[in-house]
């Protein structure tokens, strides 16, 4: 009895026409056939490059590796179709049977890749996520029957299974106890139920049951990011100092002792802060060249030059680690031991030196005692004047590196800001997975709504009736400042937010500019927020002065942004 041959299914029905005379030995038929798809295959690759580029620059830009993937795959179809003219013509049938496997591969590697361009290309839209601009998009052509309900059925299942499958494998994970994961996991499990929803949607379901779905899945989305926040903070970044890089380097170096991470990431870490060290060094030694006038700033830099130097010789055990060299454990437990020291040590170094720059921002009344901020001229609360400044030189400060300082004059790089621009380094050197990229820039965009609500509740002080002219003069000095400011934080948190989109880009098209123009856009936004901290303090200071000022404060930003 001779057993059945399963024939391949192929993507169209002229490309199964081919198919199925290679496994009938229809020599004769096959050529025919082959220079029919050949023709058909060259004219719909440059139809729809031609779309493409009729789209403009920007778009083919932007879709450029979605595009390569489509040609690639029209690529291999005719290398197919040449392989089975060959058989053909040499009537093998062995070979014209493992050319038609491959054409029926490759006609399902064309439908794919036309796929994946056309949900690149719908991912684009008002939501910070691409997947609920996908949907929208997609939906509006499947209500409108400009797609087959296969596309939008088999898309809502493929997320559906991906979000199910995250539920199996947190409840396999040793960690699934762990803050932030059974959060996770309730999201994941609604995920998957909302995408069941979705995808029994018919045709004639109104736009606001979409509407409302797609609203769910994006509440879904931000909890699930706030849940990975939660465990990555207590899981990396709290520990055993007051330094969450120190910390993070702490726990990892510990996991790959353990052999539970991959050395490279270990690597980055360190390899990153000791080249950051060494470039501080250089600006602490530049600064001790020349003393400062305070004993307790000239303290200051020293120790946080010692333990800036401690922290680097632990580093070195760590980069031989993660180098894969021979490291003995009684040197790594040293190294991690001066880690944990001068991680504490470190946090009291900044907080002296913010107490020092503070104290040197500040002018005492000599005739009330009010405190207020140096180069006023006259004292808020009784009218005196304020002592001056013998020099009007800068005052001396020191920028903190660990976000907790105030130096308003100088660029301001907080951990915060720091940990983005590590995590696009990361991305671009391969370090990060692309879906973990895209949380993060998730998260950050997050931080950016927080803060333009905030924003918006914001008001400058009304001017107090009752005041003489210098009291009106002076009032009206603060009220300006606290409408630029408002304004300042406007443009920031927009540049901010522009900045996090130029990334989205940078992360699906690898285009290098979108890349330094979206953390310059991010940078100047958060450089704006902390100028304007200054001018917010003055204004408190005029309304804690001034009773009468019926509008309360300029409202504390909270910085989520600036760390």
């Amino acid at each position: 009895m001779t057993a059945s041959t399963e024939v391949p299914v192929g993507g169209s029905p002229e490309t199964q026409a081919i198919i199925d005379a290679c496994y009938q030995g229809n020599w004769s038929g096959i050529e025919s056939l082959v220079a029919a798809r050949r023709e058909a295959a060259e004219q719909a690759l440059d139809s729809f490059l031609g779309q493409a580029d009729e789209q403009g620059e920007g778009f083919v830009k932007a879709h450029d590796k979605s595009l390569q993937m489509v040609e690639s795959a029209f690529d291999k179809y005719q290398e197919a179709l040449e392989s089975v003219s060959k058989a053909a013509r040499s009537q093998a049938s062995d070979e014209a049977k493992k050319a038609a496997t491959m054409l029926a591969v490759a006609s399902f590697g064309i439908r794919s890749a036309v796929v994946a361009m056309e949900e690149s290309y719908l991912s684009y839209g008002d939501s910070r996520f691409p997947i609920i601009n996908l949907l929208t998009n997609l939906g509006e052509r499947y209500r409108a029957c400009k797609v087959p309900p296969e596309s939008w059925k088999s898309t809502c299942n493929r997320y559906g299974s991906y979000y199910a499958g995250g539920v199996e494998e947190i409840d396999k994970s040793s960690e699934k106890d762990k803050p932030g994961v059974p959060e996770r996991r309730a999201t994941l499990v609604r995920l998957a139920e909302l995408f069941q929803q979705l995808s029994a949607l018919s045709t004639i379901d109104p736009r606001s049951k979409y509407d409302d779905l797609l609203f769910e899945v994006s509440g879904c989305l931000i909890e699930m990011s706030e849940a990975f926040e939660t465990y990555h903070s207590h899981t990396f970044l709290t520990g055993e100092t007051s330094s969450p890089r120190i910390n993070l380097i702490i726990k990892v170096a510990r996991g790959v002792i353990e052999k539970k991470y991959d050395n490279s990431v270990l690597r980055a870490l360190t390899t990153d802060l000791s080249d950051e060290l060494q470039g501080y060094l250089k600006e602490l030694d530049r600064i001790t060249k020349n003393p400062q006038e305070s004993e307790i700033l000239n303290d200051a830099i020293a120790d946080m030059i010692d333990v800036m130097e401690s922290i680097d010789d632990g580093l070195q055990s760590l980069v031989a680690l993660a180098n894969g060299e021979e490291v003995e454990q009684a040197e790594l437990q040293e190294a991690l031991d001066i880690l944990i020291e001068s991680g504490d040590v470190l946090t009291d170094v900044n907080q002296t030196v913010e107490k020092y720059n503070e104290s040197q921002s500040k002018v005492t009344c000599p005739g009330c005692g009010a405190v207020h901020e140096a180069g006023m001229q006259t004292c808020t609360s009784c009218g005196s004047p304020l002592p001056q400044p013998l020099s009007t030189g800068p005052t001396s400060s020191i920028e903190m590196r660990e976000g907790a300082g105030e130096s308003y004059d100088e660029p301001v790089m907080t951990t915060v800001m720091q940990e983005l621009f590590d995590k696009v380094e990361e991305f671009d050197r391969g370090r990060l997975d692309g879906d973990l990229f895209m949380d993060v820039l998730d998260n950050f965009e997050q931080r950016i709504d927080v803060a333009e609500q905030n924003l918006n509740q914001l008001h400058a002080p009304e001017m107090p009736e009752g005041l003489d002219v210098e009291q009106r003069a002076v009032s009206k000095e603060f009220i300006t400042i606290a409408e630029d400011a408002l304004s300042l934080l406007d443009i920031a948190v927009a540049e901010c937010r522009e900045g996090i989109v130029h990334l989205r880009h940078f992360a699906t098209t690898d285009e290098k500019e979108a890349k330094q123009s979206g953390m310059q856009l991010y940078y100047d936004g958060i450089q704006k927020m902390w100028m304007v901290a200054r001018a917010q303090k003055r204004v408190e200071a005029f309304r804690c002065a001034s009773p009468r000022c019926r509008s309360g404060p300029l409202c504390q930003l909270d910085l989520v942004l600036a760390g």
